[in-house]
């Protein structure tokens, strides 16, 4: 991951440690290239930065609803919406999501539910017959109510 970006290896001890050598610069800059060459690791290391939070230490507040309670809201007319100060980003293999981004954290999904992912992150807020294709789908309503919980979406009943 990100972490391991930008390694130092080589880097002799420096006399001030605290200084930015341009022989730092340097090598980090060949790094940068390296990187920028890798389109599978540029994804993975700027899709966190893209993605994170337009506040700094901003927690969404989640429901915990359960598979059952969000089919019903959706039902009696409720929107799914996408919570306005997250943002939600992901990166694409062979035209399906392949990794979810929220708030600069990666949110793991099911590999079948790719289209779901998809269909939420490309929308602020959904219909239930933008929906339909996937009310009945246990796994698609299992997975949306850890992300309800979390706060990422969030059920806006009908006005």
């Amino acid at each position: 991951g990100s972490r391991q970006l930008f390694a130092d290896a080589g880097r002799r001890a420096a006399v001030a440690p605290g200084e930015l050598s341009d022989a730092d610069i340097d090598a980090l800059r060949t790094q940068v290239l390296t990187l920028l060459q890798d389109k599978a690791s540029l994804r993975q290391a700027i899709a966190p930065f893209l993605s994170e939070a337009k506040y700094e230490d901003y927690e969404p507040q989640g429901d915990e609803l359960t598979a059952d309670e969000i089919r019903e809201a959706l039902a009696s007319g409720a929107l799914l919406r996408r919570d306005p100060a997250s943002r939600c980003l992901y990166t694409l293999r062979d035209g399906q999501p392949d990794a979810l981004f929220i708030n600069g954290q990666e949110i793991d999904f099911p590999p079948a539910l790719a289209g779901f992912v998809k269909l939420l992150a490309d929308h602020r807020r959904l219909e239930a017959a933008a929906l339909s294709a996937w009310t009945g789908h246990e796994e698609a309503m299992e997975w949306l109510a850890e992300q309800l919980a979390l706060g990422y979406w969030f059920l806006d009943s009908a006005e």
